[in-house]
């Protein structure tokens, strides 16, 4: 991956901001098509791939563009496709990191104010999701898609307050927190499902008009609040930190599907909350992190990567006996791009839901400092189910994960190799055994100019 994020200055004022990744994509997917040597023998043809897979992907992705406005030294105007990131991360987080596949980003119109340089306060008005998009044959394969109608698009209002220094902790010792509130809702939702009549004939695209996508109401409303902190204090010879973040939602879908056979109306409460503490030095770093999200013992699965807890797309006229029946949804789930661990929760799992976990961690350096120099990372988690139930095996332990690395840094360059080994307990015990050890080897090499 090699990420660009060039900024067009205009004036003293006005900011073009921009992020691109180029070549994001899994190693091996350059592959040719199988040639055939003068042997007979089958082989094949080591060529560039004009997409990012063999598929169609682009191998540049434009990940972010907008406009920052400074009206005045207290006010400012954000307006574009903005890369978000709020306290900690584990609410909203860009994904900004080396080895990072996700992040969050909104279409945004958002306004800043700094009265007196005592706060910071933001109101983001954000467009996360359209309905239901289209386009004529005709206008293939040049035109994007449009939407065809506003009633099926989600919306979302979002209010900040923060201390001066912004929206996310910075290093030092100053007191810093943040407020958050969010309200997300939208009325319509597609069905899945066509209209069935004679002037709802597909185009050449498959495309139908726009009026011949059935809506269903939906009247889905989310709120989330989140809070968070940090502190420092001079201890010895270095600063031990401490900080905090805690977040929820309170939300109701009058419908999940469009069926009127039975009652699919849904409740959602539920949240989660970390606290990290460190003391470090120039040459040590001593971090221990405990963080819980909340379960949901009417679910059969985590809701990430194995099932689904509240509604399945794509079969809403049917009744889907796993979901209809949890009517009130209490799991919670961390930010997908907070990253925890290298196995159980962002390979296994997909985020920490469900789940408790403790992790202490050490990064000391050999030779020079932490930021300067040579330096050896370990860490181990442990992970455990709060909703024990909800886990394949019943029970409450997850595994205990372990990491031993290597970390070398000097100016712009950042050159890393770690192992981690997972050993699962019984909450992955599908009544055939545990299943065995996994492990991962990572290398890296990054250079930031």
């Amino acid at each position: 991956r090699l990420r660009l994020e060039p900024s067009l200055r205009i004036g003293d004022r006005a900011t073009i901001h921009t992020r691109f990744d180029v070549m994001d994509v899994v190693t091996g997917s350059g592959l040719g098509t199988p040639i055939l040597d003068r042997g007979g023998v089958g082989a094949p043809a080591m060529g560039p791939s004009m997409s990012g897979s063999l598929g169609f992907v682009d191998t540049i992705a434009v990940r972010g563009l907008w406009l920052d406005l400074d009206l005045f030294s207290f006010l400012g105007l954000r307006l574009g496709r903005i890369p978000t990131h709020w306290g900690l991360g584990m609410l909203e987080n860009r994904g900004d990191c080396a080895w990072c596949d996700k992040g969050d980003y909104f279409d945004t119109l958002g306004l800043r104010v700094t009265p007196l340089g005592l706060a910071t306060f933001e109101f983001d008005f954000d467009f996360p999701l359209e309905g239901a998009t289209g386009r004529s044959a005709m206008d293939w394969p040049f035109a994007p898609d449009v939407d065809r109608g506003d009633a099926d698009d989600i919306w979302q209002l979002r209010i900040k307050a923060s201390s001066v220094l912004g929206p996310e902790p910075v290093p030092g010792k100053a007191f810093q927190w943040g407020g958050y509130l969010r309200f997300r809702w939208q009325d319509y939702s597609t069905s899945g499902q066509d209209l069935q009549k004679p002037s709802c004939a597909p185009d050449g695209l498959g495309d139908l008009p726009y009026d011949c996508v059935e809506l269903f109401f939906k009247s889905a409303f989310f709120l989330t609040p989140d809070a968070w902190f940090q502190v420092g204090w001079d201890a010895g010879p270095g600063t031990l930190f401490l900080a905090t973040e805690l977040a929820g939602h309170f939300g109701r879908f009058k419908a999940t599907q469009a069926t009127d056979k039975t009652d699919t109306s849904k409740d959602f409460l539920g949240g989660g909350g970390l606290v990290r503490l460190w003391w470090e030095t120039q040459r040590m770093r001593f971090t221990f992190e405990g963080g819980v999200a909340s379960g949901d013992g009417d679910a059969d699965a985590f809701g990430v990567y194995d099932g689904y807890v509240a509604a399945v797309p794509d079969l809403s006229h049917e009744d889907w006996s796993s979901v209809r029946r949890n009517d009130f949804v209490t799991a919670w789930m961390f930010n997908p791009a907070y990253l925890v661990d290298s196995i159980l929760f962002r390979h296994v799992i997909g985020a920490v839901t469900n789940a408790w976990y403790l992790k202490p961690q050490a990064d000391v350096a050999l030779w020079r400092t932490r930021e300067k120099g040579l330096a050896l990372v370990a860490s181990i988690l442990y992970a455990g189910a709060v909703v024990p139930r909800q886990t394949p095996g019943g029970r409450s332990a997850l595994g205990l994960e372990t990491e031993l690395g290597l970390r070398f840094r000097w100016d712009y360059v950042e050159a890393t190799v770690s192992g981690t080994g997972l050993v699962p307990f019984g909450g992955f015990d599908h009544g055939d055994g545990l299943p065995p050890p996994a492990w991962l080897i990572r290398t890296g090499l990054t250079i930031s100019f």
